[in-house]
């Protein structure tokens, strides 16, 4: 099995992080923004909705002595983490990451959030990314169902989720009546819930991630300003109720950024905080971001697979004040 070998060109690039226009933003970041990507008009002017800024990113296997931790920065590298390589065969990957990522989500939970009382999961369907623009399918035969890359700093939930899920009637669309039930159960009986957000490259075992990398950034360097809340109508083609938003990014030299270069497939992976309704004493979002370097154009593009779950849990953290940044 390949091991990481340390590339000092590798320890701290420069690459460019797509934001939201700050000019294009509200100001406050519960208003929200106006629907559609692209440009939108203000002051019979069309402005860039987002804007490509140049940000400092290390290599988050060399964070001084200290590894990156789940619940102090948002995220954390995963190591001897793997699942069979399923081709064109969604529903046969959706059980086999189930089997993987449903579990290790209810053990992570259980060991970096202690007392949290952890009794249920709900696992999503997971997700297949693809960078390869050329339409040849060189990865899984399903590859028209792929999606790309997300180029744009964001978190995948946004301050209202809690309530969005518990107003909802069927939140996550479900189409067995008995599954809904279920999933409305647990919700009904949990004081907290934890949907934990992993990320594995996904191409043939022990080959790497060359290029269109994730990168994270550090809970404690974003600021409350710093957020903005976006609306979505649907996602994955499945329609959202109203009132489902995610948080995008403002531009900030304060955001520290993280990668993994050369990440391993079928030995390494990414967990990251998602969202935790506790957020409401503490707000901890990870904004991350697909990360694109011309030099490294050419390579094997890039096939990954994100799996979410949701961990039901039977107790709250007693109530705190934000943190200072917040």
């Amino acid at each position: 099995m390949m091991s990481y070998s340390f590339n000092e060109k590798d320890a701290e690039i420069t690459a460019n992080i797509n934001y939201i226009n700050p000019d294009v933003a509200p100001v406050r970041p519960e208003i929200p923004l106006p629907r559609g990507l692209g440009e939108e008009v203000q002051n019979n002017q069309k402005k860039p909705y987002a804007v490509s800024v140049p940000q400092r990113i290390r290599d988050g296997r060399l964070h001084g002595q200290q590894k990156m931790c789940l619940e102090r920065d948002g995220f954390e590298l995963l190591t001897n983490v793997s699942m069979p390589i399923i081709r064109n065969n969604p529903r046969k990957r959706y059980y086999a990451a189930r089997s993987v990522f449903g579990k290790l989500a209810m053990k992570l939970v259980e060991e970096r959030y202690p007392g949290s009382g952890a009794f249920a999961s709900h696992f999503f369907p997971p997700i297949y990314r693809s960078a390869d623009t050329s339409g040849q399918g060189k990865g899984l035969a399903d590859h028209k169902s792929s999606k790309a890359p997300h180029a744009m700093a964001h978190n995948d939930y946004g301050f209202g989720y809690e309530e969005y899920l518990r107003r909802s009637p069927n939140p996550m669309n479900f189409r067995d009546p008995k599954k809904c039930r279920e999933f409305s159960n647990n919700l009904a009986h949990a004081d907290r819930f934890i949907t934990l957000q992993f990320w594995i490259p996904y191409q043939p075992h022990g080959t790497v991630i060359e290029n269109d990398a994730l990168a994270m950034c550090k809970t404690d360097s974003i600021k409350l300003s710093d957020l903005v809340t976006r609306p979505i109508l649907s996602y994955g083609g499945e329609k959202l109720d109203p009132g489902y938003t995610i948080l995008q990014a403002k531009p900030s030299s304060m955001h520290k950024w993280y990668y993994f270069p050369n990440m391993i497939s079928g030995k390494e992976g990414l967990v990251f905080c998602g969202y935790d309704s506790s957020w409401k004493h503490n707000l901890k979002p990870c904004f991350h971001s697909s990360i694109h370097l011309e030099e490294k154009e050419g390579g094997r593009p890039r096939e990954s697979l994100e799996c979410r779950v949701m961990v039901f849990c039977k107790s709250c953290p007693i109530e705190s004040p934000p943190r200072s940044r917040l």
